[in-house]
């Protein structure tokens, strides 16, 4: 029986944390073709991209795993509050690492943008290992969100948007589709007791 008492259909939460980890695998596989054999190197921001969506994929697969596994394994006398508050968990970290996600997107977009004169962007900066090991956590941060010249350009193009543009329309719709997980519960609860009092 895959509806609890309150008409909430936890399958379709199954679903919806596979669909965002599939999403999310979709695009990193993608973005590793462009790497592999169209020799696109990423910069530091479509790293930070690539981080997010891996961190928040492999959060959602274990989301729907979970879900998957309790529900098959139905104990009714505490489920409904075991998974109200992992869903809250498990939509929310993911919320927040594609949110993470959505401002690199961002400010790549932002750099890519801003006229030459006005980028002031070494050309070439360090590397990830050199940075990490000579700033601290906050120095690292600003650094790579700083950007480069990497950073700066844009490359090819499809539909008349850039990559950067285009991950940054795909972290926004996976964070519309967490938020939908997240909320889903609220909206039938809401639809339950309208329902019974009618």
């Amino acid at each position: 029986m895959d509806k609890l008492n309150n008409g909430f259909d936890f399958n379709s939460l199954n679903f919806l944390y596979f669909l965002v980890f599939f999403i999310c695998l979709a695009s990193l596989s993608f973005g590793f073709y462009l790497e592999w054999f169209d020799r696109l190197e990423p910069c530091p921001l479509c790293i930070i991209q690539r981080l997010s969506l891996t961190l928040g994929g492999l959060w959602s697969l274990l989301g729907g795993v979970i879900f998957f596994i309790i529900i098959r394994f139905n104990n009714k006398k505490f489920i409904l509050n075991i998974l109200n508050i992992l869903n809250l968990i498990f939509s929310g970290l993911s919320g927040l690492l594609f949110l993470l996600g959505a401002i690199a997107a961002g400010r790549q977009i932002y750099i890519q943008h801003l006229p030459l004169s006005a980028q002031g962007l070494s050309a070439c900066a360090p590397g990830w290992d050199y940075l990490w090991k000579a700033l601290s956590f906050n120095d690292f941060l600003a650094a790579i969100f700083q950007g480069d010249g990497v950073c700066a350009s844009i490359g090819p193009r499809f539909l008349s948007l850039s990559l950067s543009e285009w991950s940054g329309l795909l972290f926004l719709v996976l964070i519309f589709l967490v938020l939908w997980i997240l909320c889903r519960p609220l909206f039938s609860e809401c639809a339950v007791k309208n329902i019974k009092k009618i």
